[in-house]
């Protein structure tokens, strides 16, 4: 390979302040802002509503080092040793990332309702392989959400790095191996940044998971660090007046943007620029050494402290935190503080008897092919570990439940006291009880657009009844269909994920933009009702759904609800049923823990039910011809909502009933519509 010329006089001062080998407490610091950032979010501090932005700053830093090792090492060996640098990234983070994993793992198993191990062993073998960003990117998980997250989430973080680690290399090896030029390196570099921030920005309005966890677009804040690093090779320098400027500044970005960012901020997009300049400006200017101002700060040994366990805190910090409140209520303030002492404790432990062992092992560094070989091992074992920890015990009693009467209504039908042997669905697969329009592509997912018209019931009817609205009108679809067939209606289910029939510019949660798809899909399916003119159309919504547009989502709701009603066709009957119940915890979830006094998992009807939104569809329907039904006293008699009657698990998560539920609610709801059912009506 061909070694770029360098002057060692020259080279050195320069060397020191871009290497890893040249150590700069600066750096130590910025760590340790970085880590506190993310600690004191996860904590809940309300002023840190952006500390999530400390990740950016760790990538700014990685790309810094990394790059200024590679480079640093080819300037002295003429060449890049690829075998003892991955050896060395394995010493360095995968005995306390492996540690830790297995903590969570155990630490989960003692605390986490059993069924939550399915997904926990999942996400741990991801995890393990360090493909966490790729699983979460595919799953849609919001890594700035308030739904139930991963015990692994903070991972994902830790295996871009290692994908970075494996790419970047070898674009530095190739440029050198073609040009040798330092400072074509810089060119391609950005080049490759800038692509990277472009795929960024588009994936950021087009799919926000993707943008938020995967390399291609957020390589390019590792790349700042390493274009960085490049450039201060090439000689460039600065003077002491502008170092500071430059430290301050960057500095006083990052702690604009952990201030001023929350969780509603679109990420990363644009703004992601703020944390990763300010990151960069702080390695810049603190290229040149200083004595006073912002080095000096970061110099302090509270900086140092938590710079240098850093990496181990930010392993810690989020299983401690979140396991004890998941699937529970939200840890008191006193519990958050003892829990991030706890982890600041433990940090400091391994990055003192298991970091520095494994990191400064003497012989490690001449044999890097032991270094893979029980780096190896080790995956393969945690992995084989996190598979197992995913074997759910049996989820019920011997008990043996009486069925749910023909005709019955809930409050005729016992809670029971255990969790029976011939639950149905059982609890491992509530989960999974889904209309069956969800397989066959009647109910539309989040991208399709165009609305499929599929007929169910009695199809040779001329009585139509449209079911019309998001899943909430979707989880009806089993008793509608029964229904349809006994009483001689044709059913047409007009439904979405998460697009309700309420005539309002929706937000796509799962993917952070503007929900397009469904306000498309929404106005074609009025367009195909108004063809069908049905005899009675149904509507029915998850009252939660974001908007795209800002102002009282209440009154936004109740006029999007009269909009809809008014469209709809002149002969038609329509009928709004009010939502059920969301709870906090899933239903199922509580029972495994459960098993033997499932009324602990019932919930007051106040709790769970928002009678605002409820109260927002009464206000819609009022003075249009449309009716509304009070489904309260179906989900919760006498105010207890219950999640078992009979041998009927009721819910399949928070907030849809199971196949099994709504077949249930066939007396009740055909109760409730005789009026305005075809044949009833007209019987």
């Amino acid at each position: 390979m061909r070694k770029a010329k360098y002057t060692p006089s020259r080279r050195k001062p320069v060397a020191d302040a871009v290497e890893a080998n040249g150590y700069r407490s600066d750096i130590q610091g910025m760590r340790a802002v970085a880590i506190l950032c993310v600690l004191l979010y996860h904590a809940g501090v309300p002023l840190v509503s952006g500390g999530y932005v400390g990740v950016d700053v760790f990538f700014v830093i990685s790309g810094f080092l990394i790059t200024g090792h590679l480079i640093g090492q080819s300037e002295r060996q003429g060449r890049i040793d690829l075998t003892h640098f991955y050896a060395k990234r394995i010493r360095r983070l995968l005995p306390a990332s492996l540690l830790v994993l297995v903590a969570t793992l155990a630490l989960s198993r003692w605390l986490l309702p059993p069924l939550a191990m399915r997904d926990v062993s999942i996400d741990g073998v991801f995890t393990a392989a360090y493909l966490s960003n790729v699983w979460f990117a595919y799953t849609g998980t919001d890594y700035l959400a308030s739904n139930t997250p991963s015990v692994f989430q903070h991972y994902w973080s830790l295996a871009l790095e290692e994908q970075f680690y494996i790419v970047w290399p070898l674009l530095i090896m190739l440029v050198f191996s073609i040009w040798g030029s330092r400072r074509l390196l810089i060119i391609v570099l950005s080049a490759v940044s800038l692509a990277s921030f472009g795929l960024g920005l588009y994936f950021t309005n087009v799919n926000q998971p993707v943008a938020f966890f995967t390399l291609p677009t957020r390589a390019w804040e590792l790349g700042v660090g390493g274009v960085i690093a490049a450039s201060l090779y090439t000689g460039a320098r600065i003077g002491p007046r502008t170092g500071g400027f430059l430290s301050w500044t960057g500095f006083l970005l990052v702690v604009a943007a952990v201030f001023a960012f929350d969780d509603g901020t679109v990420f990363p997009g644009y703004v992601a620029v703020v944390p990763v300049v300010g990151a960069a400006g702080m390695l810049i200017g603190g290229a040149r050494v200083t004595t006073d101002g912002l080095s000096r700060l970061l110099s302090y040994r509270p900086f140092q402290f938590f710079g240098r366990i850093s990496y181990s805190l930010y392993l810690w910090h989020w299983p401690i935190l979140i396991i004890p409140s998941l699937y529970r209520s939200e840890s008191p303030a006193w519990l958050r503080v003892l829990l991030c002492s706890a982890a600041i404790v433990l940090a400091a432990l391994t990055e003192r008897f298991v970091e520095r062992p494994f990191r400064y092992k003497r012989g490690e560094r001449a044999r890097p092919t032991r270094s893979f070989a029980l780096g190896f091992a080790a995956t393969v074992a945690v992995v084989s570990l996190a598979l197992g920890a995913g074997v759910m015990p049996r989820l019920a009693t011997d008990r043996v439940a009486g069925g749910w009467p023909v005709d019955a209504f809930p409050a005729d039908v016992s809670v029971g006291v255990s969790v029976p042997t011939n639950i149905r669905p059982t609890l491992e697969h509530a989960r999974d009880s889904n209309p069956e329009i969800y397989s066959d592509g009647c109910h539309l997912d989040y991208a399709d657009a165009a609305p499929k018209v599929c007929q169910f019931g009695d199809e040779g009817s001329d009585d139509t009844v449209v079911l019309f609205g998001d899943s909430h009108a979707a989880q009806w679809f089993p008793a509608f269909d029964e229904m349809g067939d006994n009483d001689r209606f044709r059913l047409v289910p007009l439904t979405k994920s998460a697009c309700p029939s309420v005539d309002i510019a929706t937000w796509n949660s799962r993917l952070q933009v503007p929900y397009v798809a469904c306000d498309q899909w929404r106005e074609e399916a009025f367009r195909v009702i108004d063809r069908l003119r049905p005899s009675l159309i149904v509507l029915s919504n998850y009252p939660h759904q974001a908007t795209a547009q800002a102002g009282d989502l209440e009154t936004q709701w109740s006029d999007g609800l009269r909009r809809t009603i008014e469209r709809m066709p002149a002969g038609s009957e329509v009928v709004v049923l009010g939502d059920g119940p969301m709870f906090k915890v899933e239903p199922s979830m509580c029972l495994s823990e459960h098993l033997e006094s499932v009324g602990d998992c019932s919930r007051p009807v106040a709790e769970v039910v928002n009678a605002t939104r409820m109260q927002s569809d009464e206000r819609g329907v009022g003075g249009t011809k449309a009716r509304f039904i009070d489904t309260r006293e179906w989900y919760c008699p006498d105010g207890v909502c219950a999640v078992q009657r009979g041998d009927i698990a009721l819910y399949r998560d928070a907030h849809h009933i199971t196949v099994e539920f709504s077949k249930a609610l066939i007396p009740v709801l055909r109760a409730a519509l005789s009026s305005w059912l075809p044949s009833r009506g007209n019987s």
